[in-house]
């Protein structure tokens, strides 16, 4: 398990580096900034959706089924 999030952490590193350098060179000169800063920006909005969906998740789902399964260990 240790060596597949190594591997992944290694790949991801790498992408968020060569993924914008490679848009960077290839976009138009006016256009550089831009396509250079959205790679950036998607990485920092799916990591704020992902935050929002977890906790969503926990309020609905996980916490019901918490005090569920605590209630049936403290019924025994």
């Amino acid at each position: 398990m240790h060596a597949g999030r190594l591997l992944i952490g290694v790949n991801s590193g790498i992408n968020m580096v060569v993924a914008p350098m490679y848009l960077t060179d290839c976009a138009p000169v006016e256009y550089r900034g831009v396509f250079g800063t959205l790679g950036q920006f998607g990485v920092v909005t799916s990591m704020l959706l992902s935050q929002v969906i977890r906790r969503l998740f926990h309020v609905f789902y996980a916490r019901p089924l918490l005090r569920l399964c605590s209630h049936q260990l403290f019924v025994c």
